[in-house]
Formats: structure tokens, sequence, C-alpha cells
């Protein structure tokens, strides 16, 4: 008989399976020149941030941080998306306003 996952479970092995939207908090939003990502807990993974229209404009890896911040003058105002990746399946994206 096949098991059947139970989408209940949170870690496995103490790793977390997914990241909960307040595993991160990003202020401040909207920013002007710089936000800062701060995350629950010490954190290694990868970011990345993406333009309305899906293009990545930004991206990178970051190593046993509790924040990190990210400079935002190259970028024009209006909205954009921040992928938050602690493993590469366990991500969170949150909206980011820049304005000038």
């Amino acid at each position: 008989e096949d098991e059947v996952c139970d989408p209940t479970i949170t870690s496995v092995f103490g790793i977390p399976v997914t990241v909960k939207q307040d595993a991160i908090k990003i202020a401040p939003n909207p920013a002007s020149d710089q936000t800062l990502i701060t995350f629950t807990q010490r954190s290694t993974g990868h970011y990345a941030l993406y333009d309305h229209l899906g293009y990545e404009m930004l991206s990178g890896d970051y190593r046993e941080v509790e924040s990190l911040s990210l400079d935002l003058t190259p970028y024009q105002s209006g909205l954009y998306y921040l992928q938050v990746c602690i493993t590469d399946s366990d991500c969170v994206t949150k909206k980011l306003v820049v304005v000038e």
C-alpha cells in the first residue's frame, strides 16, 4: 500500500520544510535607498529581486546571517518582489515597494 504524505509536517530532522511569511521581515518597506531583510534565526540561502514583469534584477547568496542589507539605489520607483530562499525549496516571496 502506498504511503500518503502528511501535509502538516513542518520539519524533517529539525530542518524546516517550508518558510513561513513571518520567518523574515523587510524594513523599511516602502524603501528608497536600501532595505534590510531580518531573519528570525541565523540563516544561509539565496535571495532574488524581481521587477513587476518577473525579470530578475538582483540576486545573491548569504551565509549564517541574522540580517542582510540590499542596495536599492539603482532601481526605479515601483513594485518589486523579493524572494528569499533558506533552501532550494523553502522560499518566501514578499512585495517590496521602491520609492525615489
